[in-house]
C-alpha cells in the first residue's frame, strides 16, 4: 500500500471516537460504524498519514511542481492498494 500527498495539503475533518474512520466533513452520525461519537479535527491529512504508518504503508510526499501537477489531476491525496 502506498499513500501519495501534496506535502503542502492539509484539510480539517472529523475522526470518528468509536472506530477511528476518518472524513472530509463533520457528520452527525458515523457512516462507518454508525456511531455519534463524531469529532471535528483541525488536520484529517496529518491523521491520514498516521494512520497509513501506523498499517505500515509507504509514503509518497509530492514535493515537486510536476508531480503536484499530476496528483492535482486525481485529487491532493492518492492511494495505490496493490
Amino acid at each position: 500500500m502506498t499513500l501519495a500527498v501534496d506535502d503542502m495539503f492539509a484539510k480539517p475533518g472529523a475522526r470518528c471516537g468509536n472506530c477511528a474512520a476518518l472524513w472530509e466533513t463533520v457528520v452527525q452520525q458515523c457512516p462507518n460504524c454508525g456511531s455519534s461519537a463524531v469529532e471535528p479535527v483541525e488536520d484529517v491529512v496529518e491523521l491520514a498519514l498516521e494512520k497509513a504508518l501506523a498499517e505500515r504503508a509507504a509514503l509518497e510526499l509530492v514535493r515537486s511542481d510536476r508531480a503536484r501537477q499530476l496528483l492535482r489531476d486525481r485529487g491532493p491525496m492518492a492511494a495505490l492498494l496493490r
